[in-house]
């Protein structure tokens, strides 16, 4: 059970808890598991989940703000409307969750599955997203600037009318992407040229 006195949880299980609206501050999470738990509009700052799962919780609108998750499993949880906001996001993977609405202010989110969200129109400058699963993601008209994409999997991605300029794209095949009106700066448009077999002089 969760004790608000508790700064260090190891262990633990929170078996359909209600910690909605809960402000949390500096807390540490280490091989937890919170299983359909309501945890709407919950807001975190500064908190490290380590190795923790997420399974079937209502995480609408909840904020995290520079929290650190390392391996965590999100697992058919709703998180429309969550903010993760200077989160670092590591090998970790949101499965069957509902994402429509979850939104990202920079971060560090390498070796994150997040195949299938929705980023529309979203602003997604800087965030690394380095070996991350973005397939079939949504980034129609977000603006991708300076992002690290470093080998990351974009098969089915929407990415029409985005903004990929000064993103690094090394290792990323663009060609199973949908495309239109991209922006793109010359390096890139020389690198997608020679990645379709053309010799630009």
């Amino acid at each position: 059970m969760f004790s608000a006195t508790q700064e260090h949880f190891v262990g633990e299980t929170f078996l359909e808890e209600d910690l909605s609206d809960l402000a949390l501050e500096g807390l540490t999470f280490e091989n937890c598991t919170f299983q359909s738990s309501k945890m709407d509009c919950l807001q975190a700052v500064r908190c490290q989940f380590v190795n923790c799962a997420f399974q079937f919780c209502q995480l609408d609108g909840v904020s995290f703000t520079r929290c650190a998750f390392t391996g965590c499993k999100f697992r058919e949880c709703g998180l429309f409307g969550a903010l993760f906001a200077q989160c670092k996001c590591m090998g970790g993977s949101f499965v069957g969750c509902n994402l429509s609405g979850l939104a990202l202010q920079g971060g560090n989110f390498s070796y994150t599955a997040l195949q299938g969200a929705g980023f529309r129109n979203q602003d997604l400058r800087g965030i690394n997203f380095e070996r991350a699963d973005l397939r079939e993601c949504d980034l129609r008209g977000a603006d991708l600037r300076e992002c690290n994409l470093t080998l990351c999997y974009l098969q089915g991605a929407k990415l029409q009318d985005c903004d990929l300029r000064g993103a690094r794209i090394d290792g990323v095949d663009l060609r199973a992407c949908k495309m239109k009106n991209t922006k793109l700066d010359l390096e890139q448009a020389v690198v997608i040229a020679e990645s379709l077999g053309g010799v630009v002089r």
